[in-house]
Protein backbone atom coordinates (compact mmCIF):
# COMPACT_ATOMS: atom_id res chain seq x y z
CA UNK A 1 0.00 0.00 0.00
CA UNK A 2 2.82 2.40 0.87
CA UNK A 3 4.49 1.65 -2.47
CA UNK A 4 1.25 2.41 -4.27
CA UNK A 5 1.12 5.84 -2.59
CA UNK A 6 4.62 6.71 -3.78
CA UNK A 7 3.89 7.18 -7.47
CA UNK A 8 1.72 9.45 -9.62
CA UNK A 9 0.42 6.32 -11.29
CA UNK A 10 -0.54 2.88 -10.02
CA UNK A 11 -1.17 -0.51 -11.56
CA UNK A 12 -3.40 -3.49 -10.92
CA UNK A 13 -2.23 -6.45 -8.84
CA UNK A 14 -0.83 -8.22 -11.91
CA UNK A 15 0.93 -5.03 -13.16
CA UNK A 16 -0.82 -5.42 -16.52
CA UNK A 17 -2.55 -2.00 -16.50
CA UNK A 18 -1.25 1.40 -15.35
CA UNK A 19 -3.61 4.08 -14.04
CA UNK A 20 -2.83 7.79 -13.33
CA UNK A 21 -3.94 9.15 -9.96
CA UNK A 22 -4.71 12.67 -11.15
CA UNK A 23 -7.22 13.83 -13.72
CA UNK A 24 -5.35 16.15 -16.10
CA UNK A 25 -6.40 18.51 -18.85
CA UNK A 26 -7.09 16.82 -22.17
CA UNK A 27 -4.42 19.14 -23.61
CA UNK A 28 -1.71 16.98 -21.99
CA UNK A 29 -3.64 13.86 -20.93
CA UNK A 30 -2.17 11.36 -23.42
CA UNK A 31 1.49 12.17 -22.83
CA UNK A 32 0.95 12.57 -19.07
CA UNK A 33 -0.63 9.14 -18.81
CA UNK A 34 2.31 7.72 -20.74
CA UNK A 35 4.81 9.42 -18.39
CA UNK A 36 3.24 8.19 -15.14
CA UNK A 37 3.36 4.61 -16.35
CA UNK A 38 6.15 2.90 -14.35
CA UNK A 39 7.41 1.39 -17.62
CA UNK A 40 8.01 4.79 -19.25
CA UNK A 41 11.65 5.01 -20.43
CA UNK A 42 11.94 8.82 -20.41
CA UNK A 43 11.60 9.20 -24.19
CA UNK A 44 9.01 11.61 -25.65
CA UNK A 45 7.37 10.01 -28.67
CA UNK A 46 5.62 11.98 -31.45
CA UNK A 47 2.52 9.80 -31.36
CA UNK A 48 0.83 7.15 -29.22
CA UNK A 49 -0.79 4.51 -31.35
CA UNK A 50 -2.18 6.44 -34.32
CA UNK A 51 -2.68 9.70 -32.37
CA UNK A 52 -0.16 12.52 -32.89
CA UNK A 53 0.82 14.21 -29.61
CA UNK A 54 3.57 16.64 -30.65
CA UNK A 55 1.62 19.62 -29.29
CA UNK A 56 1.10 17.85 -25.94
CA UNK A 57 4.83 17.11 -25.76
CA UNK A 58 5.67 20.78 -26.43
CA UNK A 59 3.47 21.78 -23.49
CA UNK A 60 4.81 19.35 -20.88
CA UNK A 61 8.42 18.72 -21.88
CA UNK A 62 9.80 22.11 -20.68
CA UNK A 63 8.37 21.36 -17.21
CA UNK A 64 9.88 17.89 -17.18
CA UNK A 65 13.26 19.23 -18.40
CA UNK A 66 13.23 21.97 -15.74
CA UNK A 67 12.85 19.49 -12.87
CA UNK A 68 15.25 16.97 -14.41
CA UNK A 69 17.93 19.63 -14.81
CA UNK A 70 17.47 20.93 -11.27
CA UNK A 71 17.58 17.44 -9.80
CA UNK A 72 20.86 16.82 -11.63
CA UNK A 73 22.32 20.24 -10.74
CA UNK A 74 21.50 19.79 -7.05
CA UNK A 75 23.06 16.31 -7.03
CA UNK A 76 19.93 14.38 -6.05
CA UNK A 77 21.80 11.19 -6.78
CA UNK A 78 22.82 10.60 -3.17
CA UNK A 79 20.63 8.99 -0.58
CA UNK A 80 20.74 11.87 1.94
CA UNK A 81 19.86 14.46 -0.73
CA UNK A 82 16.93 12.45 -2.00
CA UNK A 83 15.77 11.87 1.59
CA UNK A 84 15.91 15.62 2.29
CA UNK A 85 13.89 16.39 -0.86
CA UNK A 86 11.21 13.83 -0.04
CA UNK A 87 11.05 14.99 3.58
CA UNK A 88 10.53 18.60 2.43
CA UNK A 89 7.76 17.60 0.02
CA UNK A 90 6.03 15.38 2.59
CA UNK A 91 6.32 17.39 5.78
CA UNK A 92 6.82 21.05 4.80
CA UNK A 93 4.57 21.57 1.79
CA UNK A 94 0.88 22.28 2.31
CA UNK A 95 -2.02 22.03 -0.12
CA UNK A 96 -5.29 23.84 0.38
CA UNK A 97 -8.38 22.04 -0.89
CA UNK A 98 -11.30 24.25 -1.93
CA UNK A 99 -14.49 22.40 -2.78
CA UNK A 100 -16.54 24.04 -5.55
CA UNK A 101 -19.82 23.31 -7.23
CA UNK A 102 -18.81 24.20 -10.83
CA UNK A 103 -15.98 25.53 -13.01
CA UNK A 104 -17.27 29.11 -13.01
CA UNK A 105 -16.98 29.22 -9.24
CA UNK A 106 -13.33 28.15 -9.52
CA UNK A 107 -12.57 30.94 -12.00
CA UNK A 108 -14.33 33.47 -9.78
CA UNK A 109 -12.19 32.39 -6.80
CA UNK A 110 -9.07 32.67 -8.94
CA UNK A 111 -9.90 36.28 -9.81
CA UNK A 112 -10.84 37.28 -6.25
CA UNK A 113 -7.59 35.81 -4.88
CA UNK A 114 -5.67 38.08 -7.24
CA UNK A 115 -7.64 41.13 -6.09
CA UNK A 116 -6.61 40.35 -2.49
CA UNK A 117 -2.89 40.45 -2.99
CA UNK A 118 -1.68 37.42 -4.93
CA UNK A 119 -0.22 39.34 -7.85
CA UNK A 120 -1.04 38.03 -11.31
CA UNK A 121 -0.57 40.04 -14.48
CA UNK A 122 -3.29 41.13 -16.89
CA UNK A 123 -2.46 38.30 -19.31
CA UNK A 124 -3.05 35.55 -16.73
CA UNK A 125 -6.28 37.18 -15.56
CA UNK A 126 -7.53 37.68 -19.12
CA UNK A 127 -6.94 34.05 -20.04
CA UNK A 128 -8.85 33.04 -16.93
CA UNK A 129 -11.66 35.44 -17.84
CA UNK A 130 -12.00 33.94 -21.33
CA UNK A 131 -12.62 30.52 -19.78
CA UNK A 132 -15.86 31.90 -18.28
CA UNK A 133 -17.28 32.39 -21.79
CA UNK A 134 -18.65 29.79 -24.16
CA UNK A 135 -15.32 28.86 -25.74
CA UNK A 136 -13.70 25.45 -25.61
CA UNK A 137 -10.63 24.97 -23.43
CA UNK A 138 -8.73 23.64 -26.43
CA UNK A 139 -9.62 26.67 -28.59
CA UNK A 140 -8.47 29.15 -25.95
CA UNK A 141 -5.30 27.26 -25.06
CA UNK A 142 -4.22 26.66 -28.65
CA UNK A 143 -4.77 30.29 -29.69
CA UNK A 144 -3.20 31.56 -26.47
CA UNK A 145 -0.07 29.53 -27.09
CA UNK A 146 0.34 31.13 -30.52
CA UNK A 147 -0.40 34.63 -29.15
CA UNK A 148 2.23 34.17 -26.45
CA UNK A 149 4.78 32.94 -28.99
CA UNK A 150 4.17 36.04 -31.11
CA UNK A 151 4.64 38.33 -28.09
CA UNK A 152 8.39 37.70 -27.76
CA UNK A 153 7.86 36.82 -24.07
CA UNK A 154 6.12 40.14 -23.29
CA UNK A 155 2.44 39.26 -23.45
CA UNK A 156 1.35 42.16 -21.26
CA UNK A 157 2.90 44.68 -23.66
CA UNK A 158 1.23 42.96 -26.62
CA UNK A 159 -2.15 43.09 -24.84
CA UNK A 160 -1.68 46.75 -23.96
CA UNK A 161 -0.83 47.66 -27.55
CA UNK A 162 -3.82 45.62 -28.74
CA UNK A 163 -6.14 47.58 -26.50
CA UNK A 164 -4.58 50.94 -27.49
CA UNK A 165 -4.99 50.12 -31.19
CA UNK A 166 -8.73 49.67 -30.58
CA UNK A 167 -9.69 52.07 -27.79
CA UNK A 168 -6.80 54.45 -27.10
CA UNK A 169 -4.60 55.06 -24.07
CA UNK A 170 -4.66 52.72 -21.07
CA UNK A 171 -2.50 52.54 -17.97
CA UNK A 172 -0.92 49.21 -17.16
CA UNK A 173 -2.78 48.92 -13.83
CA UNK A 174 -6.12 49.42 -15.61
CA UNK A 175 -5.41 47.04 -18.48
CA UNK A 176 -7.26 43.96 -17.26
CA UNK A 177 -10.41 45.91 -16.41
CA UNK A 178 -10.40 47.61 -19.84
CA UNK A 179 -9.77 44.31 -21.64
CA UNK A 180 -12.76 42.74 -19.89
CA UNK A 181 -14.90 45.56 -21.24
CA UNK A 182 -13.54 44.95 -24.74
CA UNK A 183 -14.34 41.23 -24.43
CA UNK A 184 -17.90 42.16 -23.47
CA UNK A 185 -18.27 44.59 -26.37
CA UNK A 186 -16.81 42.35 -29.07
CA UNK A 187 -17.85 38.97 -27.70
CA UNK A 188 -15.26 36.47 -26.51
CA UNK A 189 -14.91 34.63 -29.83
CA UNK A 190 -14.40 37.80 -31.88
CA UNK A 191 -12.08 39.23 -29.22
CA UNK A 192 -9.86 36.14 -29.31
CA UNK A 193 -9.83 36.10 -33.13
CA UNK A 194 -8.81 39.76 -33.30
CA UNK A 195 -6.19 39.34 -30.59
CA UNK A 196 -4.66 36.42 -32.47
CA UNK A 197 -4.67 38.45 -35.70
CA UNK A 198 -3.05 41.39 -33.89
CA UNK A 199 -0.38 39.10 -32.43
CA UNK A 200 0.61 37.95 -35.92
CA UNK A 201 0.93 41.58 -37.01
CA UNK A 202 2.86 42.39 -33.83
CA UNK A 203 5.39 39.63 -34.51
CA UNK A 204 5.86 40.58 -38.16
CA UNK A 205 6.30 44.28 -37.40
CA UNK A 206 8.71 43.79 -34.48
CA UNK A 207 10.66 40.59 -35.02
CA UNK A 208 10.22 39.08 -38.48
CA UNK A 209 12.95 39.18 -41.09
CA UNK A 210 12.28 40.93 -44.38
CA UNK A 211 11.20 37.81 -46.26
CA UNK A 212 8.69 36.87 -43.55
CA UNK A 213 7.38 40.45 -43.46
CA UNK A 214 6.92 40.59 -47.24
CA UNK A 215 5.04 37.28 -47.23
CA UNK A 216 2.81 38.42 -44.36
CA UNK A 217 1.92 41.71 -46.08
CA UNK A 218 1.25 40.11 -49.47
CA UNK A 219 -0.87 37.32 -47.98
CA UNK A 220 -2.91 39.57 -45.69
CA UNK A 221 -3.60 42.32 -48.23
CA UNK A 222 -4.01 40.19 -51.37
CA UNK A 223 -7.58 39.28 -50.36
CA UNK A 224 -8.49 42.99 -50.55
CA UNK A 225 -6.29 44.58 -53.21
CA UNK A 226 -2.96 44.40 -55.04
CA UNK A 227 0.20 46.21 -53.97
CA UNK A 228 2.93 47.83 -56.05
CA UNK A 229 6.38 46.32 -55.60
CA UNK A 230 8.03 49.62 -54.73
CA UNK A 231 5.29 50.34 -52.16
CA UNK A 232 5.86 46.92 -50.58
CA UNK A 233 9.60 47.70 -50.55
CA UNK A 234 9.02 51.08 -48.91
CA UNK A 235 6.85 49.54 -46.17
CA UNK A 236 9.45 46.85 -45.43
CA UNK A 237 12.27 49.43 -45.45
CA UNK A 238 10.50 51.59 -42.87
CA UNK A 239 9.56 48.70 -40.60
CA UNK A 240 13.13 47.40 -40.79
CA UNK A 241 14.40 50.84 -39.78
CA UNK A 242 12.02 51.03 -36.82
CA UNK A 243 13.24 47.59 -35.71
CA UNK A 244 16.80 48.92 -35.91
CA UNK A 245 15.88 51.92 -33.70
CA UNK A 246 14.35 49.53 -31.11
CA UNK A 247 11.15 51.55 -30.77
CA UNK A 248 7.74 49.94 -30.39
CA UNK A 249 5.40 52.73 -29.28
CA UNK A 250 4.26 53.27 -32.88
CA UNK A 251 2.80 49.74 -33.13
CA UNK A 252 -0.78 50.48 -31.98
CA UNK A 253 -1.02 53.35 -34.48
CA UNK A 254 0.30 51.26 -37.37
CA UNK A 255 -1.87 48.30 -36.40
CA UNK A 256 -5.01 50.45 -36.18
CA UNK A 257 -4.25 51.82 -39.65
CA UNK A 258 -3.57 48.41 -41.19
CA UNK A 259 -6.64 46.93 -39.49
CA UNK A 260 -8.77 49.70 -40.96
CA UNK A 261 -7.35 49.01 -44.44
CA UNK A 262 -7.97 45.26 -44.42
CA UNK A 263 -11.46 45.55 -42.87
CA UNK A 264 -12.87 48.35 -44.98
CA UNK A 265 -15.03 47.81 -48.04
CA UNK A 266 -13.36 48.73 -51.32
CA UNK A 267 -9.73 48.74 -50.22
CA UNK A 268 -7.51 50.13 -52.99
CA UNK A 269 -3.80 50.28 -53.84
CA UNK A 270 -3.96 53.92 -52.78
CA UNK A 271 -4.68 52.81 -49.19
CA UNK A 272 -1.41 50.87 -49.11
CA UNK A 273 0.41 53.91 -50.47
CA UNK A 274 -1.00 55.93 -47.56
CA UNK A 275 0.16 53.18 -45.21
CA UNK A 276 3.66 53.41 -46.69
CA UNK A 277 3.57 57.22 -46.31
CA UNK A 278 2.62 56.89 -42.65
CA UNK A 279 5.43 54.42 -41.97
CA UNK A 280 7.99 56.61 -43.73
CA UNK A 281 6.95 59.56 -41.55
CA UNK A 282 7.32 57.39 -38.43
CA UNK A 283 10.74 56.23 -39.59
CA UNK A 284 11.88 59.85 -40.10
CA UNK A 285 10.51 60.98 -36.73
CA UNK A 286 12.06 58.16 -34.71
CA UNK A 287 15.38 58.46 -36.52
CA UNK A 288 15.61 62.14 -35.57
CA UNK A 289 14.19 61.95 -32.04
CA UNK A 290 15.33 58.53 -30.82
CA UNK A 291 18.11 57.07 -32.96
CA UNK A 292 20.06 60.35 -33.13
CA UNK A 293 18.83 62.69 -30.37
CA UNK A 294 18.26 59.86 -27.84
CA UNK A 295 14.92 61.18 -26.61
CA UNK A 296 12.93 58.77 -24.36
CA UNK A 297 10.83 56.47 -26.53
CA UNK A 298 7.67 56.84 -24.43
CA UNK A 299 7.33 60.63 -24.90
CA UNK A 300 5.19 60.11 -27.99
CA UNK A 301 3.03 57.28 -26.65
CA UNK A 302 -0.07 59.29 -25.68
CA UNK A 303 -0.15 61.03 -29.05
CA UNK A 304 -0.05 57.65 -30.79
CA UNK A 305 -2.79 56.33 -28.52
CA UNK A 306 -5.08 59.28 -29.37
CA UNK A 307 -4.47 58.84 -33.08
CA UNK A 308 -4.97 55.06 -32.86
CA UNK A 309 -8.41 55.59 -31.36
CA UNK A 310 -9.26 58.20 -33.97
CA UNK A 311 -8.21 55.93 -36.85
CA UNK A 312 -10.12 52.96 -35.37
CA UNK A 313 -13.35 54.90 -34.80
CA UNK A 314 -13.40 57.85 -37.25
CA UNK A 315 -15.00 57.87 -40.71
CA UNK A 316 -12.52 60.54 -41.88
CA UNK A 317 -10.59 59.53 -44.99
CA UNK A 318 -7.32 57.69 -44.46
CA UNK A 319 -5.44 60.36 -46.38
CA UNK A 320 -6.59 63.09 -43.97
CA UNK A 321 -5.87 60.93 -40.92
CA UNK A 322 -2.31 60.29 -42.12
CA UNK A 323 -1.93 64.03 -42.76
CA UNK A 324 -3.01 64.65 -39.17
CA UNK A 325 -0.43 62.20 -37.79
CA UNK A 326 2.34 63.71 -39.92
CA UNK A 327 1.42 67.20 -38.74
CA UNK A 328 1.65 66.05 -35.11
CA UNK A 329 5.01 64.38 -35.70
CA UNK A 330 6.39 67.50 -37.36
CA UNK A 331 5.41 69.60 -34.32
CA UNK A 332 7.09 67.14 -31.96
CA UNK A 333 10.38 66.47 -33.78
CA UNK A 334 13.64 67.75 -32.31
CA UNK A 335 15.06 71.05 -33.56
CA UNK A 336 17.89 71.11 -36.08
CA UNK A 337 20.49 72.37 -33.58
CA UNK A 338 19.96 69.39 -31.31
CA UNK A 339 19.97 67.02 -34.28
CA UNK A 340 23.17 68.51 -35.70
CA UNK A 341 25.01 68.31 -32.36
CA UNK A 342 24.19 64.61 -32.09
CA UNK A 343 24.55 63.63 -35.75
CA UNK A 344 28.00 65.21 -36.13
CA UNK A 345 29.16 63.10 -33.18
CA UNK A 346 28.40 59.81 -34.95
CA UNK A 347 31.47 57.66 -35.47
CA UNK A 348 32.73 54.30 -36.64
CA UNK A 349 32.79 52.02 -33.60
CA UNK A 350 33.29 48.27 -33.26
CA UNK A 351 30.08 46.31 -32.92
CA UNK A 352 27.14 45.23 -35.06
CA UNK A 353 24.78 47.96 -33.77
CA UNK A 354 27.13 50.78 -34.81
CA UNK A 355 27.79 49.22 -38.22
CA UNK A 356 24.09 48.68 -38.92
CA UNK A 357 23.29 52.29 -38.07
CA UNK A 358 26.04 53.64 -40.34
CA UNK A 359 24.99 51.42 -43.25
CA UNK A 360 21.39 52.50 -42.72
CA UNK A 361 22.32 56.21 -42.70
CA UNK A 362 24.38 55.98 -45.89
CA UNK A 363 21.67 53.87 -47.52
CA UNK A 364 19.06 56.55 -46.93
CA UNK A 365 21.36 59.47 -47.81
CA UNK A 366 22.31 57.87 -51.13
CA UNK A 367 18.77 56.73 -51.98
CA UNK A 368 16.88 59.89 -51.08
CA UNK A 369 14.21 60.48 -53.73
CA UNK A 370 14.77 57.11 -55.40
CA UNK A 371 12.12 54.39 -55.68
CA UNK A 372 12.09 50.67 -56.30
CA UNK A 373 14.71 49.42 -58.76
CA UNK A 374 16.45 52.84 -58.83
CA UNK A 375 17.66 52.27 -55.27
CA UNK A 376 21.07 50.91 -54.33
CA UNK A 377 20.67 48.38 -51.51
CA UNK A 378 23.35 49.43 -49.02
CA UNK A 379 21.54 48.54 -45.78
CA UNK A 380 21.00 44.78 -46.00
CA UNK A 381 20.01 42.80 -42.90
CA UNK A 382 19.85 39.36 -44.56
CA UNK A 383 21.81 37.12 -42.16
CA UNK A 384 22.34 34.47 -44.83
CA UNK A 385 24.81 36.74 -46.66
CA UNK A 386 28.38 36.63 -45.31
CA UNK A 387 29.72 39.69 -47.17
CA UNK A 388 27.59 42.60 -48.33
CA UNK A 389 28.14 44.50 -51.59
CA UNK A 390 29.09 47.74 -49.83
CA UNK A 391 31.71 48.64 -47.24
CA UNK A 392 32.37 51.63 -45.00
CA UNK A 393 35.49 53.43 -46.18
CA UNK A 394 37.61 55.75 -44.05
CA UNK A 395 38.30 58.42 -46.66
CA UNK A 396 41.52 59.28 -44.86
CA UNK A 397 42.56 55.81 -43.69
CA UNK A 398 43.04 54.81 -40.10
CA UNK A 399 46.62 53.80 -40.95
CA UNK A 400 48.60 56.19 -43.12
CA UNK A 401 52.21 56.91 -44.03
CA UNK A 402 51.48 60.59 -43.31
CA UNK A 403 49.93 60.30 -39.85
CA UNK A 404 49.67 57.58 -37.25
CA UNK A 405 46.76 59.22 -35.37
CA UNK A 406 48.26 58.00 -32.12
CA UNK A 407 46.27 60.14 -29.70
CA UNK A 408 42.62 59.58 -28.94
CA UNK A 409 41.49 62.98 -30.18
CA UNK A 410 42.95 62.30 -33.64
CA UNK A 411 41.30 58.88 -33.79
CA UNK A 412 37.94 60.45 -32.98
CA UNK A 413 38.27 62.63 -36.07
CA UNK A 414 39.34 59.77 -38.30
CA UNK A 415 36.36 57.63 -37.15
CA UNK A 416 33.87 60.52 -37.38
CA UNK A 417 31.04 60.31 -39.90
CA UNK A 418 32.57 63.26 -41.74
CA UNK A 419 35.48 61.00 -42.72
CA UNK A 420 33.31 58.02 -43.71
CA UNK A 421 31.97 57.02 -47.10
CA UNK A 422 30.14 53.92 -48.26
CA UNK A 423 31.57 52.46 -51.45
CA UNK A 424 31.43 49.04 -53.09
CA UNK A 425 33.21 46.12 -51.43
CA UNK A 426 35.69 45.78 -54.29
CA UNK A 427 36.37 49.53 -54.50
CA UNK A 428 37.18 49.51 -50.81
CA UNK A 429 39.62 46.64 -51.35
CA UNK A 430 41.37 48.70 -54.03
CA UNK A 431 41.54 51.76 -51.77
CA UNK A 432 43.40 49.98 -48.96
CA UNK A 433 45.40 52.70 -47.12
CA UNK A 434 45.58 55.33 -49.88
CA UNK A 435 45.44 58.81 -48.26
CA UNK A 436 42.70 61.17 -49.38
CA UNK A 437 44.27 63.10 -52.23
CA UNK A 438 43.57 63.54 -55.92
CA UNK A 439 44.94 60.05 -56.65
CA UNK A 440 42.29 58.32 -54.49
CA UNK A 441 39.53 60.54 -55.82
CA UNK A 442 40.47 59.73 -59.43
CA UNK A 443 41.34 56.03 -59.05
CA UNK A 444 38.63 55.00 -56.62
CA UNK A 445 35.74 57.40 -56.14
CA UNK A 446 35.54 58.85 -59.66
CA UNK A 447 36.22 55.57 -61.47
CA UNK A 448 34.04 53.22 -59.43
CA UNK A 449 31.74 55.19 -57.14
CA UNK A 450 29.85 57.82 -59.13
CA UNK A 451 26.59 55.82 -59.17
CA UNK A 452 26.27 56.71 -55.46
CA UNK A 453 25.09 60.34 -55.04
CA UNK A 454 27.25 61.04 -51.96
CA UNK A 455 30.39 59.90 -53.77
CA UNK A 456 29.43 61.96 -56.82
CA UNK A 457 28.85 65.06 -54.69
CA UNK A 458 32.16 64.61 -52.90
CA UNK A 459 34.08 64.24 -56.17
CA UNK A 460 32.43 67.37 -57.57
CA UNK A 461 33.27 69.34 -54.42
CA UNK A 462 36.77 67.98 -53.83
CA UNK A 463 38.82 70.36 -55.96
CA UNK A 464 40.48 73.02 -53.85
CA UNK A 465 39.77 71.26 -50.53
CA UNK A 466 42.73 70.34 -48.33
CA UNK A 467 42.25 66.86 -46.84
CA UNK A 468 45.97 66.30 -46.26
CA UNK A 469 47.31 68.96 -43.88
CA UNK A 470 46.45 67.76 -40.38
CA UNK A 471 44.52 70.78 -39.06
CA UNK A 472 42.78 71.40 -42.37
CA UNK A 473 41.92 67.71 -42.61
CA UNK A 474 40.12 67.83 -39.27
CA UNK A 475 38.36 71.07 -40.25
CA UNK A 476 37.21 69.42 -43.51
CA UNK A 477 35.89 66.41 -41.57
CA UNK A 478 33.90 68.76 -39.29
CA UNK A 479 32.53 70.65 -42.27
CA UNK A 480 31.44 67.50 -44.10
CA UNK A 481 29.79 66.09 -40.96
CA UNK A 482 27.72 69.29 -40.65
CA UNK A 483 26.87 69.24 -44.35
CA UNK A 484 25.63 65.64 -44.07
CA UNK A 485 23.67 66.56 -40.95
CA UNK A 486 21.83 69.43 -42.65
CA UNK A 487 21.11 67.28 -45.70
CA UNK A 488 19.79 64.52 -43.43
CA UNK A 489 17.46 66.81 -41.43
CA UNK A 490 16.15 68.99 -44.23
CA UNK A 491 15.90 66.43 -47.05
CA UNK A 492 16.46 62.74 -46.36
CA UNK A 493 14.52 62.44 -43.07
CA UNK A 494 12.09 65.27 -43.73
CA UNK A 495 8.72 64.27 -42.26
CA UNK A 496 6.23 64.59 -45.11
Amino acid sequence: MQLQNTYLGSSDIMATESRPKMKTSHLIADIYNEMVDQKWDGEFVPKIGSKHIKLQVRRIRPVYDFFTLNIEDNKFNRKENIQHLLDTLRNRCYFVVIKISDDLEALDIFERMNARGIELNAAELLKNHLFTHQLSEEEISTDWEEIFKNSDNDLVRLLRYFYISNRGHVRKNELYKKLKTLVKDLGAKEFLARLKEFSERYYNFTSANRKELEEYLIESISKKTKIKEYVLGSICDSIGALQLFKVSQYLPLVSATYDRIIRKEGTTESDMEQFARLLHALECFHFINNAICKKPNNEIEKFYAEKSKEIAESSTSLNKLVDSVISGLTERKEKIDSFTDNFTGLSYEPGETSFKMLYYIFDRLNNNGRRGADREKIYNTDLRISKKNFNIDHMNPKKSDLYDYANEGDREYINNIGNLMVISLHSNSRAQNIPLAQEKVEKIYKKFGLKLPLVHEFVEDFNGKDWMTRDKLFASIDERARTLSHKAYAETWKIA
